[in-house]
């Protein structure tokens, strides 16, 4: 199971959005763990990276409002997508 998997089994798909909330988060979290920069500049670092090809997610539609209305998402029910990765990464490395 994936993390995008996991957030969007607790944030409720948006019938007006083309990419799920947990699709867009991931590709948040992996431009944080690869290269902390300001969110406008995610677009950039993914075309140069190549990380808009591995999420399919086209340049154009990579932008600030875009990780804001899935972060807005994600604080509603944060706790309990935290608490299932914390769950999911205790179960798969046998840690108590």
């Amino acid at each position: 199971m994936d993390v995008a998997t996991i957030i969007d089994q607790h944030l409720p798909a948006d019938p007006r959005a083309e990419f799920s909330h947990g699709k867009v988060l991931s590709l948040l979290i992996a431009a944080r763990l690869y290269r902390p920069t300001a969110l406008i500049n995610i677009a950039e670092w993914a075309e140069e990276s190549g990380a808009d090809l591995l999420w399919q997610i086209p340049i154009e539609k990579i932008n600030d409002d875009r990780f804001g209305r899935s972060l807005d998402a994600f604080f509603t029910q944060r706790h309990s997508i935290l608490g299932h990765l914390a769950l999911h990464v205790a179960r798969e490395f046998g840690v108590r």
